[in-house]
Parts: structure tokens; sequence; C-alpha cells
């Protein structure tokens, strides 16, 4: 047996002898969820985690990300990170998932960079939160100096994420201008993830602007 197949026969095993133990239905949902994409399982446990114990953050901000990304149920989702923040009001990655709903369903953008701040301030090591910030301050509000020092911080953290080095390659390119640093960026992303579709054409983009600007350079007299 595999050792997921292990562990959720264990998890069940012990919900049969006792199904009391919030923490028990809590694993079991995240491996429903995540392993065995069994939705409706996951939800199903999260739900009976919760029940048992109605102050476990963590299981309230995980059911909000299924109600979110697998169901729609983005009312459902905010109530969920919510009550998450209301029982924890440290949790930063609540306070992130809470600001890229507000962010990108509510179009309330002011409120999701307060969250997405509050989430850094909390845990300056939150790279989801740096980025997300990035990608709002580059699109929203169209500060793009500070778009890139937050990229630059979530790479700081994880310099193997290829979607912020996307991210910075195009700020570089369309907005700061800088062509030799978009193509050393977006060259990252291709590194990080050869399948991806969308960093060639970057690149090549990023390539030919480079060759149109040395080609109108003045050629130095001898």
């Amino acid at each position: 047996m595999e050792d997921f197949d292990v562990a959720e026969t264990c998890y069940r095993a012990a919900l049969q002898l006792d199904d009391s133990h919030d923490a028990v239905w809590y694993n079991l949902a995240n491996l429903l969820m995540m392993v065995r994409r069994d939705i409706e399982g996951a939800e199903a446990a999260y739900r009976r985690a919760i029940a048992r114990n109605p102050n476990c953050a963590m299981a309230h901000c995980n059911l909000g990300v299924l109600l979110e990304d697998e169901k729609a149920d983005h009312t459902g989702a905010e109530h969920e990170y919510r009550m998450a923040i209301a029982i924890d009001p440290n949790y930063a990655r609540a306070y992130s998932n809470l600001g890229v709903l507000l962010d990108s369903v509510h179009k309330d953008y002011s409120a999701a960079e307060a969250h997405y701040r509050r989430a850094i301030a909390i845990d300056p090591n939150h790279a989801l939160g740096h980025y997300n910030l990035g990608i709002l301050l580059e699109h929203v509000t169209e500060d793009f100096a500070a778009a890139e020092e937050a990229f630059r911080a979530a790479l700081k953290i994880n310099e193997r994420d290829a979607d912020a080095w996307y991210n910075l390659a195009h700020l570089q390119l369309h907005r700061l201008k800088d062509i030799d640093a978009a193509i050393a960026s977006v060259r990252k992303t291709i590194a990080l993830e050869p399948k991806d579709t969308s960093a060639p054409k970057l690149l090549k983009k990023a390539l030919s602007r480079q060759r149109k600007c040395k080609a109108q350079q003045p050629v130095p007299e001898e």
C-alpha cells in the first residue's frame, strides 16, 4: 500500500473507534482534498472537524479554499476565511486568501491590498502574500516600482516560483521597459517550467524588442 493509503486507513480506523477527534477529521479532509481529489468527502470531513472543534482556524481556512476553488461558493468561502481570522487574528494565510477573494471577486482592491499587507506583516516570509500584492500593485494601482519590490520579495523567499518570475518579467518588459532584465527573468520561468506556453511567447517579444533597440542605436564613427 502507498503511504497515503496507509494514512487514510489509519484515519478511518481511528474514527471508527472514536469520531470525536477533530484533528483526525481535519487530516482526513486534507488527504481527501489534496490527494484523492474527493471534494465532497473532503468538505464533509472539514465540516465534521469544525463541528467537533469550532475554533480550528485551519479547518475553516481549508474549507474556504475548497468552497472557493472547487465550488465557486464565494460567499461560503468568505465566511470561512473570516471565521479563521476571528479565531486566529495572526493567521497570515487566511488574510492572504481573503485578500484574493476580495480582489478577484468583489473588486474591493483597497481591502484586498490591506489584507495582503496584513498577511505580510504577520509573516514576512509569506511568499504568496508578496506575490499577490505585486499583482495588485502592477495591474490595479499601477505602482510599478512597488510591484517589482513585491515580486522580488516573493522570489527571495522562493526562488523557484515560476509564476513570480513570469510576472516580474512581464512587469519589466511592459511597465519598466527594462528589456534585458525581462529576458533574464522570463528565462528563469522557462527553466523552471519548460512546458509553459506563455513564457516562450514573452521571451520572443522581449528578444524582438531588444533587436529593434539595437538596430536603432547609432553606429559609432570610426
